[in-house]
């Protein structure tokens, strides 16, 4: 257990070094960024925060029209044998209204789409139709979506669905990735790939978040599920203090065009 503590702090540390290096080579994208809506897409109920929680609250303090949209439940992070499935798709659902209350969005901006959490990909079809339907009812100009090179399957499967929408001219405004693991394969060579990829390199952009990362640390506080331990369960998964401290710092973004690469 000693071990596997050691490991996951200097996984989090590369973490950290590794947003410095894309934040140094990044494009700062405030003041060219279109007018208009915004839609960030999450995976779960908490990337929205963890994703992008600091430019959300930027562009509510800005009055753009911001709708956060969350594609599965949440119901197995963590597992327990305390709080079943259905009470944890309950508590993570206000978890999310509440963390995204204190980034400033109202709760008719924010949609569940309730699809199971874990098998993403055999509901490809129901989300790609219901993402698109988002889309063509908000016409949003921006989007923010989770990477294609992200360690969990179901971000990877969702960047994929986005990008397909885009692919197929459902949406052409600027579509912004936001990484949360930075690798696709075992550590540490997915992470080095990622960070030596020319495509990530040459795409990567940041906006000005001074004066809000504050407010997203306060909205991260609120996904307690995520960052502590709340029936005691050894089996109970939660992310570390180094983990929320890393998730709370500046943010990157990876822009995407044109076809898949």
């Amino acid at each position: 257990q000693a071990g596997s503590l050691m490991l996951s702090k200097l996984k989090n540390a590369v973490y950290a070094l590794a947003k410095k290096w894309f934040c140094f080579l990044s494009t700062d994208l405030t003041s060219t960024l279109p007018a208009g809506t915004v839609l960030v897409v999450a995976p779960h109920p908490d990337d929205e925060t963890i994703g992008c929680g600091a430019a959300i609250s930027r562009f509510c303090d800005e009055k753009r029209k911001v709708h956060v949209l969350v594609v599965t439940d949440g119901r197995r992070s963590p597992q327990s044998d305390i709080i079943t499935p259905e009470a944890l798709v309950v508590l993570r659902r206000q978890e999310t209204l509440n963390a995204t209350k204190k980034l400033g969005l109202p709760e008719e901006n924010i949609s569940f789409l309730n699809f199971e959490d874990g098998n993403t990909e055999t509901f490809i079809g129901g989300i790609s139709r219901d993402i698109g339907a988002h889309i063509a009812l908000l016409s949003p100009a921006i989007i923010f979506a989770p990477h294609h090179l992200d360690e969990h399957s179901d971000h990877r499967a969702i960047a994929a669905i986005v990008g397909g929408l885009q692919d197929e001219g459902k949406f052409s405004g600027v579509l912004l990735h936001y990484p949360v693991w930075y690798r696709i394969s075992a550590w540490p060579y997915g992470l080095l790939r990622c960070l030596l990829s020319p495509a990530m390199l040459m795409n990567c952009r940041r906006l000005d978040t001074e004066g809000f990362l504050g407010r997203k640390a306060e909205a991260l506080s609120e996904h307690r599920s995520q960052f502590e331990n709340l029936t005691g369960e050894k089996g109970w998964y939660f992310s570390s203090k180094t983990a929320f401290d890393r998730f709370s710092a500046s943010e990157i973004f990876f822009e995407r065009s044109g076809k898949s690469r």
